[in-house]
């Protein structure tokens, strides 16, 4: 949470730095601030103390939408509108079906297809970056989709590892589920890297 709310901060100081992209990543970690202190509330100060399902499903859609609507401003392939729209797609009617369908929670489901859709637009990314004369290090939408792959990436093989410990060890699954605090420090880190190199090549410019 604390590396969230530096992230949201810097964020905000340095937005008249930042540009399209920039500015969409920014919103993204903007309304996960806030979902995490409305959940945070949720469990530990609300009379109900409960967890606010509509909420974070609802959340869940928000974030697809704009960390694509990020990928799609930073990858320039003339074929990559085919690709978005498919996810989203796949993502929404897998949403929607589990809806209908499956009585839980949250749609696991469709975070995976989130996770798989963003490593996929990551190496896309990648790809096309290592195709150009740029110097990768300096730019800063590099250290983003690093923090997404890695994030991303980290999370689907991490719930699968958990979910077959959890068959046979659910007290050691929860345990092992801690994992996760340690890819969002690296990802919340990475993108606040993402936003000192935007500050610092619009000062150059």
């Amino acid at each position: 949470m604390s590396v969230l709310l530096t992230c949201f901060l810097i964020g905000l100081i340095f937005l008249p730095y930042f540009k399209t992209p920039t500015k969409l990543v920014l919103i993204y970690i903007t309304i996960s601030f806030f979902n995490e202190c409305l959940g945070y509330y949720s469990l530990y100060y609300s009379a109900e103390k409960k967890v606010r399902v509509l909420e974070h499903n609802l959340y869940l859609c928000i974030y697809f939408i704009i960390l694509t609507l990020y990928f799609s401003n930073i990858i320039i392939y003339t074929k990559k509108r085919i690709a978005f729209i498919a996810s989203i797609c796949t993502f929404f009617l897998s949403f929607f079906y589990s809806i209908q369908t499956i009585n839980q929670t949250f749609h696991y489901q469709q975070f995976i297809i989130l996770a798989l859709s963003f490593a996929f637009y990551s190496l896309i990314y990648f790809k096309q970056l290592l195709e150009t004369e740029e110097a990768i290090l300096e730019n800063p939408n590099f250290w983003i989709v690093t923090g997404i792959l890695f994030f991303h990436g980290g999370y689907f093989f991490l719930s699968g590892f958990i979910s077959f410990i959890a068959s046979n060890d659910l007290e050691l699954a929860r345990k092992l589920f801690k994992i996760n605090n340690i890819l969002n420090i690296i990802y919340y880190s990475l993108i606040i890297y993402g936003f000192l190199c935007q500050r610092r090549l619009m000062k150059l410019s």
